[in-house]
């Protein structure tokens, strides 16, 4: 039996909570840990966001709940920690897991910078702890199974891909953490993130990449369009949260052989 801890347990901390607890065997939630009192108080799994989740009841009476990370890791009996927590906070949650002895897994974004993410990574290989970051599509069945035909060859190779996702505009978070570009990263790296991995997941990496968006006060980008240059292929994505509120969410990817 594996156990785990949950930091953050917010709309993606409870779509990971309903995971363990209803998809996964062999799998124990321990603890979980939010700084909001009252998040702790998860009688089900309803929690909002731009993907439907089921109302589902849930008993956590045997799960140990804090409001301090640190006491959680001091405390322990789990074996790994995932971190559900806002952008901005999951280098430093995740290097303190390595040093308290536990493996990661961190929700995407891995973090807010390119030296943030090689903070991690170095801790990670330094303590030979397991690691993973949720870029998600790269396991989702209709993903994978692309992924298999483009690999084996069986219709031909790509000659263009598009990719998108809309969104409408998150609101629903702590302190409205998503919406600051400093703290999140906005949707260029928050959103537009899942396509831009399986760019690289399906086609390796490009000669070249050029995007444009559309950019909000604080110089960061709500909606975001890149170009991803190869010498035998064209590849696009698209991506962003100012959809109206009745739009809801649509991801959708094209490929023409």
């Amino acid at each position: 039996m594996v156990k785990v801890a949950i930091v953050g347990v917010g709309f993606m901390g409870k779509m990971h909570l309903g995971v363990y607890t209803d998809k996964l065997e062999n799998v124990e939630v321990a603890a979980i840990c939010d700084i909001n009192k009252d998040a702790l108080n998860i009688e089900n799994l309803q929690a909002g966001g731009n993907i439907k989740t089921e109302g589902t009841s849930i008993d956590l009476s045997g799960v140990k709940k804090y409001n301090d990370y640190k006491e959680m890791l001091k405390d322990g009996g789990f074996d790994f920690v995932d971190i559900c927590l806002p952008t901005y906070l999951h280098a430093d949650a995740a290097i303190d897991a390595f040093n308290a002895g536990y493996h990661v897994f961190c929700e995407k974004p891995l973090a807010i910078s390119v030296k943030d993410a090689e903070r991690v990574t170095e801790k990670a290989k330094e303590t030979g702890n397991l690691f993973s970051v949720g870029q998600c599509l790269r396991y989702w069945p209709a993903y994978t199974e692309v992924k298999r035909l483009i690999d084996s060859g069986k219709f031909g190779r790509v000659k263009y891909a598009e990719f998108a996702r809309f969104s409408v505009t998150p609101t629903w978070t702590w302190n409205n953490w998503i919406l600051d570009g400093k703290r999140s990263g906005n949707a260029a790296l928050d959103l537009h993130i899942h396509d831009s991995d399986m760019v690289l997941f399906l086609f390796g990496k490009p000669k070249s990449v050029k995007s444009s968006g559309v950019q909000d006060k604080d110089g960061s980008f709500s909606h975001i369009s890149t170009l991803y240059r190869y010498d035998d292929k064209v590849v696009t994505s698209t991506g962003g949260w100012i959809c109206s509120d009745s739009f809801g969410f649509n991801m959708r990817a094209l490929y023409i052989l």
